[in-house]
């Protein structure tokens, strides 16, 4: 008999080793000492759980695939994976990788802003003031103003003027 063997070695053939496991006297690891991957990843929304990002990226590179003229086996062939990864990328179901997006976006010659514009928070644009015509050509003079009190005095004087 050899000096190396295991727990499921000396178990009775009638035993489920996943049985045994639970119900061994072994110390199970408390709540404190595991680490929760749950609360680390981004809720998911939908009920057959994939994430609507997924499907919105999934549903524009199926878009601009077939816009192209392209297979799912053409397109995996360009991006040097399966087809049937292809499928799980448009469907959704699996997440696609910064670097497989960009690669498809290549591929697909297409921005990256097309596969992921609108996608997340909206976050407004801060309002920028409106230059017209001469206004232009007055804020390059400012910036050609080489003394920096002397600027710094001009824009006192036209916030000033601006407030009237």
């Amino acid at each position: 008999m050899s000096a190396i063997w295991s727990v499921k070695s000396i178990l009775p053939p009638s035993t489920c080793w996943r049985s045994w496991q639970r119900s061994s006297t072994l110390p199970q690891p408390t709540s404190s000492s595991i680490r929760h991957r749950r609360s680390q990843t981004v809720p998911r929304e939908s009920e057959d759980g994939r994430d609507p990002v997924d499907v919105i990226v999934g549903r524009r590179l199926c878009a601009r695939r077939q816009s192209l003229g392209l297979s799912q086996r053409k397109l995996g062939a360009l991006l040097g994976v399966s087809f049937q990864q292809i499928q799980k990328y448009e469907r959704g179901t699996n997440r696609m990788a910064v670097t497989m997006l960009v690669r498809a976006a290549a591929a697909l010659n297409a921005p990256m802003s097309f596969f992921i514009e609108g996608v997340g928070p909206q976050i407004d644009e801060p309002e920028q003031p409106f230059i017209h015509g001469n206004n232009i050509v007055i804020a390059q003079a400012l910036a050609r103003i080489e003394d920096r009190k002397v600027r710094a005095a001009f824009r006192t004087l036209i916030r000033a003027l601006a407030q009237r």
